[in-house]
Formats: structure tokens, C-alpha cells, sequence
């Protein structure tokens, strides 16, 4: 097909009258495609493995973070606007401490 495409004169003018962008031939910038075409179908598996491996490991070898217990940590000096109306001393986003002290409301009652 690429031949026939080059026979034709028309074709041939519009070529060379178009702006090759990288400055060489037709040939060259196939070639060049070709190449890093065949460099994706090597780099996009090692990728997919490498990314597998790394998951892998990260999922079995995650230590989990505990923060230390400083004193200015969770210093009340008033009570926080969304504190129910008994005074929890729970954090905004602290489900455990919510859910702890429910279940000690359930269980007073």
C-alpha cells in the first residue's frame, strides 16, 4: 500500500511540499515507530508485574502506624460543637470511640 502511494505523483508532490517534522525521511520515522512500539509490548508487562509484585508486598508487609499518646494530643479545653448532648469526648471521625460509647450508653440503660 505504501508503494502504490508513492507511485502515484500526486501523492509524491503532497510529500514533499509537507513539512516533515522531524526533519528525516518517511522511512526514518516509521521506522522509528516501529521500534517504540516494539519497546511498549517489553516495557508495559515488566510494568504490570513490577505493579503486582509491589501490591503484593505492600499488602503483606504493611506495618501499621501507631500514633504516640502525648499529652497536647487530645487536650479538651471546651467542648467541641458536634459533642452530643451528655459531653462525649470522641473526635469528629473517631468511629471507635463513638461506637464504644454508645454501646456504654446501651448498656447503663
Amino acid at each position: 500500500m505504501n508503494s502504490l502511494l508513492r507511485r502515484s505523483p500526486l501523492i509524491r508532490a503532497q510529500l514533499r511540499a509537507a513539512r516533515n517534522m522531524s526533519g528525516h525521511s518517511i522511512e526514518h520515522a516509521q521506522a522509528e515507530a516501529k521500534k517504540w512500539k516494539n519497546i511498549s509490548y517489553v516495557a508495559l508487562p515488566f510494568i504490570c508485574v513490577v505493579g503486582v509484585w509491589v501490591g503484593y508486598d505492600h499488602v503483606t508487609h504493611h506495618d501499621h502506624w501507631e500514633q504516640v499518646q502525648y499529652p497536647y494530643i487530645g487536650k479538651r479545653d471546651k467542648p467541641m460543637p458536634w459533642t452530643l448532648a451528655g459531653g462525649s469526648e470522641c473526635a469528629l471521625f473517631d468511629y471507635k470511640c463513638a461506637r464504644k460509647l454508645e454501646e456504654a450508653k446501651k448498656a447503663l440503660a
